[in-house]
């Protein structure tokens, strides 16, 4: 069955392949990452959509090349899935690559980067991360600022499972309702 899905992908019709797409976007089947990695690039934005998203849901960082290279190829409108996929694979190595679009003026792309930077942060850019983050939850657009702020409380809630604490800034860490110095 997946043979001939995966063939239907490659079909000249553009309804064809959205159907065929779309079969592969909920079977999340690894053996599918080429198909729809070479799919990103279908003239059909709505093929290439979906392509991504399913690479996203299957979650095999095979992917992550080409989806940073969609970062500066992408129309606009179709950038924010691209950002939403590379934070769902989760690689801290993505984070220089993410926070330019903190800076777009499109409010959408810069709550996935919000969001994206969030979840792919790591320790080590923790930091850097949390400085940024923290800029936008003073933004005056009342969305961004939210999504600042819910994106920080995810960003501690994950790295504390990570360090046995919520870090809060550089040395210090919440634990048990106190506040611990990193010297002790």
């Amino acid at each position: 069955m997946l043979f001939i899905v995966l063939q239907l992908a490659r079909d000249k019709d553009d309804e064809i392949r959205r159907g065929a797409i779309e079969i592969l976007n909920q079977t999340k089947d690894d053996r599918a990452v080429g198909i729809l990695i070479e799919s990103t690039r279908d003239k059909d934005w709505w093929v290439c959509e979906r392509s991504v998203d399913a690479l996203a849901e299957i979650g095999n960082k095979r992917a992550l090349p080409r989806l940073l290279e969609m970062l500066g190829t992408t129309p606009p409108r179709s950038l924010g899935v691209v950002i939403r996929a590379i934070g769902r694979l989760g690689d801290p190595k993505n984070v220089e690559q993410l926070l330019p679009f903190l800076s777009r003026p499109e409010k959408d792309l810069r709550i996935e980067a919000i969001q994206a930077l969030a979840r792919v942060s790591d320790e080590k850019r923790a930091e850097h991360v949390r400085v940024q983050l923290q800029a936008q939850a003073q933004n005056t657009e009342v969305t961004v600022a939210s999504a600042a702020a819910a994106a920080l409380k995810e960003m501690a809630a994950r790295l504390a499972g990570d360090t046995g604490g919520i870090a809060l800034a550089s040395g210090t860490r919440a634990t048990g309702g106190q506040q611990v110095s990193g010297g002790e």
